[in-house]
């Protein structure tokens, strides 16, 4: 009963909120981890999903990096060839389709309204998608200007990036669809 006192007094109740998003997230990891196959890096049976997610995303990126960002580059498949060699292949790994489970699990997971439900995971599906879309092209500026730093920004920007648009859609999901008909109860 302390600890609950504790929690009251010091206005710490989105705290159980925190540790139920971290558990969906770590329980999430481990069963991912499980399902895939380590050597093609997707779970097995859904490879149709993995490519056709795969080619949407090479197209998206490739418009944004060569119509907005301006670059340059020859297209052989998934790869996108920039001058002076080299270049950034999207392959099955980067077309997301672990992200949108980690999304689509959290909701369905994390307790809230379905009628909201209902269009909040189309929402997010889209909003990941669009993250993808920039880290893509992102990538493609680091790839163009600073080689050297491709791995850091892939392991170490891009990918915190998502998990922080992750975490702030869920703070959405929390302080203005959650709580608000949790109040009206």
């Amino acid at each position: 009963m302390k600890l609950n006192e504790f929690i009251q007094r010091h206005q710490l109740g989105f705290l159980r909120y925190v540790v139920y998003f971290v558990i969906i997230l770590l329980g999430f990891h481990v069963i991912y981890s499980a399902l895939i196959d380590k050597d093609t890096l997707m779970i097995p049976g859904l490879e149709g999903l993995y490519m056709y997610l795969r080619g949407l995303l090479f197209v998206h990126s490739a418009w944004v990096v060569e119509n907005i960002i301006g670059y340059e580059f020859i297209r052989e498949g998934y790869l996108m060839r920039f001058e002076g060699g080299g270049g950034l292949l999207v392959d099955e790994s980067c077309s997301a389709v672990k992200w949108f489970a980690h999304f689509l699990v959290m909701m369905l997971l994390f307790p809230g309204p379905w009628k909201h439900k209902l269009w909040f995971i189309p929402v997010g599906v889209l909003i990941t998608h669009a993250v993808n879309i920039i880290r893509i092209a992102g990538l493609a500026v680091v790839f163009v200007n600073q080689y050297n730093a491709f791995d850091f920004y892939h392991d170490y920007v891009f990918r915190p990036f998502f998990y922080l648009v992750l975490f702030l859609m869920w703070v959405v999901w929390v302080e203005y669809i959650f709580l608000p008909a949790k109040a009206k109860k």
